[in-house]
Order: C-alpha cells, then sequence, then structure tokens
C-alpha cells in the first residue's frame, strides 16, 4: 500500500545499501487490485528479470489473490509478506506514540497508557480512534513517512538492539523480509 512505500522510500533515503536498490509499487486501486490484472503486471516484471515480492494485510481481501498467484506459480510463497492486521498495527505501541507524538498527536498520553490501550486486540487504528479519538485513516502515509525517518535518522539501531526488534515486532519481521529481497 501506499504507507507502505512511503515507509520504504523514507528508509531508502537514509542510503542503507538494504533499501537503494528497493522499487516498491502499489497496485492498489480498485481497477488495479483486479487479480489477472496483478498477475499480468508480475508476469511482465518476471519477463523482465525481476523477482517479485508481495506483502498485504490480512484483514484485507488480498489474501486469497495472493494464494491464487502462489498457486499460478507467478509469486513463491516464501515472497509473500502479510500483516496480521495492517501496516500500521506492526508498529510496536511505544514506537507508534512517538511518531504520533512527533506529528504533534496525543501529546500528553504516556507510554503506558498507551501500551495498556494499544495491545494488538484488533487494528491500531480502531484502537486509537476508540481511546483516544484520533482517526489516523487520513493521517496513514504521514505517520509511514515520520516512521521512517524515526528508524533512519534517530540513532535508533532497530536491525542490532538488544530487544531483537527484527525478531519479536511484526515490523521488525516486515523489515527482515524486505532486507531478504535484495539477496
Amino acid at each position: 500500500g501506499h504507507s507502505e512505500k512511503t515507509f520504504l522510500d523514507k528508509l531508502r533515503e537514509s542510503h542503507s545499501s538494504w533499501f537503494s536498490d528497493l522499487r516498491v509499487e502499489v497496485y492498489g486501486g480498485t481497477g488495479n487490485a483486479h487479480p489477472r490484472r496483478i498477475q499480468m503486471r508480475l508476469e511482465k516484471y518476471i519477463e523482465d528479470g525481476y523477482v517479485c515480492y508481495m506483502q498485504g494485510d490480512r484483514d484485507g481481501k488480498e489474501k486469497e489473490t495472493f494464494q491464487k498467484l502462489i498457486r499460478q506459480g507467478v509469486v513463491n510463497e516464501d515472497n509473500v509478506f502479510e500483516f496480521k492486521y495492517d501496516f500500521e498495527t506492526s508498529v510496536p505501541p511505544w514506537l507508534f506514540l512517538r511518531v504520533l507524538q512527533n506529528m504533534e498527536h496525543l501529546e500528553g498520553v504516556t507510554e503506558e497508557d498507551f501500551e495498556a490501550n494499544i495491545d494488538g486486540s484488533e487494528s491500531s487504528g480502531k484502537l486509537i480512534e476508540k481511546y483516544y479519538g484520533l482517526d489516523i485513516n487520513p493521517l496513514k502515509t504521514e505517520i509511514a513517512d515520520e516512521l521512517g525517518w524515526v528508524m533512519s535518522k534517530t540513532g535508533f539501531s532497530w536491525y542490532q538492539d538488544e530487544d531483537k526488534f527484527m525478531e519479536n515486532t511484526e515490523l521488525g519481521r516486515f523489515l527482515d523480509f524486505v532486507i531478504r529481497m535484495g539477496y
């Protein structure tokens, strides 16, 4: 989606070799998301020598599209990443709160309170609206951009921290998936 592309584009700005050659395409939009249209695009990329990877949300309509493309041999099952809910929910609550506060939202909310409410029981967007009255839908690309900035410019060594961010968070596993694309 657009949020994931924005996030990865911001990480590419960090000039990390992991992201420098990454080409991200968004297939979104009602007309473009048709399985046959996606299949044709992927087949063209494969013909041009690319290895294709796909990412989507498990709570969206992509699940069956992905399975069909895997069955047809257009994309390898190992080359598909599905978020449990969505990209925003993959962001650990402590990091999400930092991003939102950098954007001047939820400034009086404590990390402890936020983590208690944004507990992964459903999408973070629904929980943030429920507990804090903030609709993040119109802010998604701005959130993704700020997240990319926080992760690339603030000294947060997510790829080598002692809390094992890469293994213990869904966002870390997504980043690992993206990094593996380059190998």
